[in-house]
């Protein structure tokens, strides 16, 4: 894990806060150029970087990893003080994980930075989810009460400020540092204290300072409160990283009101980073479906225009203008599989889709795919050899299975060279119905881990790589799976497997 924070404490605060999480070797750079030089020794699996960084800036860095295919899927989180539009707009474009705001507490770097695993370059659904997740109001956010702890040895003292404060939040009192310092390293942490500096034990200068070293607490907000005659304490405590003091025997109208300056300025923070998320998420599904629309849609609307334009010159030729109609009514098919696709895809991945499944026969679903594409063979003069006999009952969704097939013959047919042969084989065998389909012309080596990856072309130009993405998925929702093997002597191979019926 890699590092590239300017500012030396910070930088060593989210190393401290990473090895807490367990998360291994934690390697760092003051700026760009350190990390450029750090990245080409490889070894390298997460990036954090500060966005603006001396020598090499964090889109310049950003854009040299996504450029570069060993570093192209890195998880990188990039990190600021500020939220500019047209900045995460830049960082989206570029491929960035996930966009964190200083400061935060090691909850929510966790957050991220697992995220950012789960999903190096985003998919539509799990940022669908995580727009409804986010989508949120401040008076959403204020519905959950804000968890101030009081600590104070003098239980009186505790009482009245609950009696003051309890209206609006969720209060809780403790009696000793000691007590306090577990409620803080404990999952149900305060939002602010209000701390006592003067305790037997552990006083609230010394408790401070154990909460604002460590990474797991030091974003919890805090406010001493103090007898007048203890100037230099309160001085010491702000020091230390405490935010306000309030002065004993305290007055319920300034108490209240510090208090609510407080938890006002966590609360807008909470929903800034609301709205950052909502707004990378609303950039992020915009450029998705922009590329869906110029890559997916395009090619079977221009084969529609295409083919209507080629009737108009050969309209007194009835044989070609069947064999044009023939084409036209595949693109037509192919655009409305395609746009069912679309919401079925965004379905499977958020977890909604409901499968529906039902017996039909493969090798029926099979024959109706090939009668589809058989222009497309004729065209590229291939030979399609088949071997199934007799019938192959699968349980499962007959329209997901055609998509599937589609896809991996349509890939098949694309990339087989002319004048070549396909072949595709069915069996049933242990519960299982098995799809073969093999072509000339192996896949680069590089791209056999991620050919089922979303936006892997492999090489083809204008595809979206969505096509063999939605293939996997869609398998796997029917408890299928699918396989590439790509061999060097020039063939690949896709294995498809489905629950068989008996």
């Amino acid at each position: 894990m890699l590092i590239i924070e300017p500012v030396e404490n910070m930088r060593v605060t989210i190393a401290a806060m990473l090895v807490k999480l367990s998360f291994g070797k934690v390697i760092q750079a003051k700026n760009g150029a350190e990390a450029l030089v750090i990245l080409d020794k490889g070894h390298i699996n997460i990036v954090i970087s500060e966005y603006n960084l001396p020598k090499v800036n964090g889109i310049e860095l950003l854009r040299h990893i996504r450029s570069n295919y060993e570093t192209s899927r890195i998880p990188f989180v990039m990190l600021s003080s500020t939220i500019e539009q047209n900045e995460v707009l830049l960082a989206i474009q570029h491929g960035v994980s996930e966009y964190v705001v200083k400061p935060f507490s090691i909850k929510i770097l966790q957050k991220y930075l697992i995220s950012s695993m789960e999903n190096p370059i985003k998919s539509t659904a799990s940022l669908l989810s995580t727009y409804k997740e986010n989508a949120i109001t401040q008076s959403e956010i204020v519905q959950e009460k804000p968890v101030i702890l009081v600590v104070d040895d003098v239980p009186d003292i505790i009482h009245v400020i609950a009696d003051v404060l309890r209206k609006d939040y969720k209060v809780k009192g403790v009696v000793s540092g000691e007590k306090a310092l577990k409620i803080c390293q404990s999952k149900s942490q305060p939002d602010l204290i209000l701390l006592d500096i003067m305790m037997p034990g552990m006083d609230g200068l010394e408790l401070c300072k154990i909460i604002k070293t460590d990474p797991l607490t030091q974003h919890i907000t805090i406010i001493f409160l103090t007898a007048l005659n203890q100037p230099e304490k309160v001085v010491e405590g702000l020091s230390l990283g405490a935010v306000d003091y309030i002065t004993k025997p305290i007055n319920p109208k300034i108490t209240k009101a510090r208090v609510k300056t407080h938890i006002n300025s966590i609360l807008n923070q909470k929903l800034l980073r609301s709205q950052l998320d909502t707004m990378i998420d609303n950039i992020s599904l915009r450029d998705e479906f922009d590329r869906i629309i110029q890559n997916d849609l395009k090619s079977p609307i221009s084969h529609l225009l295409a083919g209507i334009e080629d009737i108009l010159k050969s309209k007194k030729n009835s044989n070609v203008v069947a064999t044009i109609a023939q084409s036209l009514k595949l693109s037509c098919s192919s655009l409305s599989q395609q746009v069912s696709n679309m919401g079925i895809l965004y379905k499977i991945e958020d977890g909604s889709y409901k499968l529906s499944p039902e017996i039909f026969d493969l090798s029926l679903l099979v024959i109706d795919v090939i009668e589809k594409y058989s222009l497309l063979i004729e065209r590229k003069n291939l030979e399609l050899k088949t071997e199934f006999n007799g019938q192959h009952k699968v349980k499962g969704e007959a329209s997901l299975t055609s998509s599937i097939i589609s896809s991996l013959l349509q890939n098949a047919i694309e990339a087989a060279p002319n004048g070549s042969v396909i072949k595709l084989s069915l069996e049933n065998k242990a519960q299982l119905a098995y799809l073969k389909l093999t072509n000339r012309g192996s896949i680069p080596q590089e791209m056999n881990k991620v050919f089922f990856e979303k936006y892997s072309t492999s090489g083809k130009k204008d595809a979206s790589g969505i096509g063999t993405y939605s293939a996997k998925l869609m398998t796997e929702i029917q408890l299928g799976t699918i396989e590439l093997n790509s061999s060097i002597q020039g063939e690949t191979t896709i294995n498809l497997s489905l629950p068989a019926s008996n």
